[in-house]
């Protein structure tokens, strides 16, 4: 039965393996073992031990006292740069949305919507530096005087310094008292 060649060492190993036990394990790599004459040609007459063994690895020599990475550090190194780049994203997000709002509403109006449900009117101001959309949402006064939410509605795009109107529809038991917010 032929021998394959281990893939990190070259040490002999069987047919249906491709690392030999010690590599296997992630211990220290022994070089095949190589006469003596060939061994003392090659280290131009030293002694074999003070010359020290040729490792490889993925098929370059490593030299001498330079440690192999271990899986820990090539899985940490990838955790790292996700890290990073998770960093990144959050940054560049901030950088973006910056400069729109805060929101200022003004003239706020309870009434009635085309279809004739109940609705509030108000208008919305844009204070900051960049144009966007409000997200706004209204607390009306239930009969046992506490506030409910409505659900939020967004507003179309609003300049810097401009206004925009948004209207919201209430529920039927809505009382008169009704504040809208816009963040």
């Amino acid at each position: 039965m032929p021998a394959r060649a281990c893939a990190r060492c070259g040490n002999p190993v069987g047919p249906d393996e491709y690392l030999c036990w010690d590599c296997r394990q992630e211990l220290p790599i022994q070089p095949p073992a190589e006469p003596a004459a060939e061994a003392a040609s090659r280290s131009g007459g030293q002694d074999a031990r003070e010359a020290g063994p040729v490792r490889t690895f993925r098929g370059g020599v490593v030299p001498r006292g330079m440690v192999l990475p271990s899986r820990t550090q090539y899985h940490g190194t990838v955790l790292g740069m996700i890290a990073i780049g998770i960093v990144v994203v959050l940054t560049l997000a901030v950088f973006v949305s910056t400069g729109a709002g805060p929101y200022r509403v003004t003239n706020t109006l309870v009434g009635q919507s085309a279809a004739g449900a109940p609705a509030v009117t108000a208008s919305v101001t844009n204070l900051g530096t960049n144009a966007g959309e409000a997200r706004c949402l209204a607390l009306w006064t239930d009969a046992s005087g506490a506030q409910q939410p409505t659900r939020a509605v967004q507003t179309a795009i609003i300049q810097p310094g401009s206004s925009g109107t948004v209207t919201i529809a209430l529920p039927a038991g809505a009382g008169a008292r009704v504040r809208v917010s816009c963040t």
